[in-house]
């Protein structure tokens, strides 16, 4: 028989809340960790040289120290005329980088569950990053795909 008393449900209490904030800041971090050491993109011989598709970016939304919501975006980088492919191409991780610090900043006060994502929103967010890193009118870029999705 185990009797509780009031200050022990306290400290219970915290100790939950202590360990989900743990294991919602486990999440975030696995998820970066996986995100950031996959691929920085993928490119097949029968497309032109001329476009790069990344791999998914994948961020979880946290909320009130929660994992709530997970946020997809797909990026196509198109290479101007010109433009050394192989300079862009290692340049990718970089960019893909910008922009996954781009989705977490913007998570704060731009997405929310229930509503879309605005794929022109992130298209010119990520154009001006990738203009930073590459230099301008080299590329552009299409955000090919944006969701949020509950857990």
């Amino acid at each position: 028989m185990t009797i509780l008393t009031k200050s022990t449900s306290l400290t219970l209490n915290r100790a939950r809340q202590f360990a989900l904030k743990c294991f919602a800041v486990l999440l975030f971090t696995l998820s970066l960790v996986t995100v950031m050491n996959g691929p920085a993109f993928s490119q097949d011989d029968e497309r032109a040289k001329d476009t790069i598709e990344m791999d998914p970016m994948i961020y979880t939304l946290v909320r009130n120290g929660r994992p709530s919501a997970q946020v997809t975006v797909r990026v196509g980088i198109q290479i101007e005329d010109g433009v050394d492919f192989q300079s862009i191409n290692n340049r990718a991780p970089q960019m893909r980088s910008d922009f996954l610090s781009l989705i977490a900043s913007l998570s704060t006060q731009r997405f929310r569950l229930g509503k879309p994502i605005d794929p022109e929103l992130l298209s010119s967010y990520f154009q001006l990053a990738a203009e930073r890193r590459v230099g301008a009118k080299k590329v552009t870029i299409y955000v090919l795909e944006a969701g949020i999705s509950p857990f």
